[in-house]
């Protein structure tokens, strides 16, 4: 994940929405240009935190990603409980 927008065949650009600390790791909740929502768990002593508000780029190695069919109803409706 790094800041700003970063055109790559693999990437997913959002914003993020809100930072928590939780000792050796750092949540980010990250809300996609495409409205989903999304949660990454970084080491918070291996870089500098990024702040909410900031446009994020996440990549990810094309060979580990998995494919599914995005539901009718859409993603948000699908999971919810």
């Amino acid at each position: 994940m790094k800041r700003g927008h970063d055109k790559t065949e693999n990437g997913l650009f959002g914003k993020i929405e809100k930072v928590t600390f939780e000792g050796t790791v750092v949540r980010y909740e990250i809300r996609l240009e495409n409205g989903d929502h999304m949660i990454i768990n970084r080491p918070s002593l291996a870089e500098k935190w990024v702040e909410i508000g900031d446009e994020v780029t996440i990549n990810y190695p094309i060979e580990k990603a998995h494919l599914f069919t995005y539901p009718e109803a859409g993603l948000s409706e699908e999971i919810s409980v």
